[in-house]
C-alpha cells in the first residue's frame, strides 16, 4: 500500500513526462505480438483461480475426459474459455465488482451503467437485460421466428437451433467444407460458406414461390439455382 501512495504521490506532485513513461511501461499490457513469444498468462492476471496443474496432469485430464471439455471438473480448469460464462477464475476488477455492486431492487447503479455501456456500443436505446444467453434466444426468436422462417449462419450453437426450432422455424448451417475435417489446420474454420449461403437463399426462394418451377421439377430447378444462384425462370 504504501508503494501505492507513494506512485499516486509521484504523479501528482511530479509530473515528469520521463517518470511518467517509466510508471506506464511497467503497467503496459503486451502486445498481441509479444503476448504470442510469451507464454505467461499476463492477459488475465487472475487473483482468484483455485488451483494448477502442470501440463502431464493436464494432458491427463483430458485423456480422462476422452478430450471432450464438458466432462473435465471444474478443479481441473485454471481458465475457463469453454463458455462466456465461465467464471472458474476470477481478476481483481471482477472481485472488486462483485463488492461495488448495487442490489437495489429497482434504479440499480450497476443496471444504470451496464445499460449506459450497451447503448453506447449498439445504439440501441431500450435494453432487455436477460439472465443467460438462452433465455435471450428465446425470447428473440419467439418474436422473429414461426413456420415459415429460415434463419441461416455459418453453424448454430446448440440452443440457439434448439430455440428457433421450437418455433416452427428452420436454422440451416453453412459453414466451409474445412469445417468438418478435425485434422485440418485452416485459419479460420468459421467462415461462412457464400456458395452454399447463395444456393440455399435461392432454394427458400423458390419453395415460397411455387410458380418458379410449376411443373414440380426440383431436381432440374436445383441444379439451375446452384449453377447461378438465381431461379431459372426469373432470373
Amino acid at each position: 500500500m504504501s508503494c501505492l501512495w507513494l506512485i499516486v504521490i509521484i504523479f501528482r506532485r511530479n509530473l515528469n513526462p520521463n517518470l511518467c513513461a517509466y510508471y506506464q511501461g511497467l503497467f503496459r499490457l503486451p502486445s498481441f505480438d509479444e503476448f504470442q513469444n510469451d507464454h505467461r498468462t499476463l492477459p488475465h492476471q487472475n487473483r482468484g483461480a483455485d488451483s494448477a496443474h502442470y501440463p502431464e496432469e493436464r494432458e491427463t485430464f483430458l485423456q480422462n475426459a476422452h478430450y471432450n471439455p464438458f466432462l473435465l471438473h471444474s478443479t481441473e480448469v485454471i481458465i475457463d474459455l469453454l463458455t462466456d460464462s465461465g467464471t472458474s477464475a476470477m481478476s481483481s476488477e471482477q472481485w472488486a465488482g462483485i463488492m461495488r455492486g448495487d442490489e437495489s431492487y429497482a434504479g440499480a447503479t450497476s443496471w444504470l451503467r451496464m445499460e449506459k455501456a450497451i447503448q453506447d456500443l449498439t445504439g440501441c436505446p431500450y435494453i432487455l437485460p436477460t439472465h443467460q444467453g438462452r433465455a435471450a434466444e428465446h425470447l428473440l426468436y419467439s418474436r422473429i421466428g414461426g413456420p415459415g422462417k429460415v434463419f441461416i449462419s455459418n453453424t448454430h450453437f446448440d440452443t440457439t437451433r434448439a430455440n428457433i426450432e421450437f418455433t416452427g422455424a428452420q436454422a440451416i448451417d453453412c459453414p466451409i467444407s474445412e469445417n468438418s475435417d478435425p485434422s485440418l489446420l485452416h485459419p479460420f474454420k468459421g467462415n461462412l460458406d457464400t456458395d452454399k449461403l447463395e444456393t440455399n437463399i435461392a432454394l427458400i426462394w423458390g419453395r415460397k414461390h411455387r410458380c418458379c418451377h410449376p411443373h414440380g421439377d426440383q431436381q432440374q430447378w436445383r441444379r439451375a439455382a446452384g449453377e447461378h444462384g438465381k431461379c431459372p425462370r426469373c432470373r
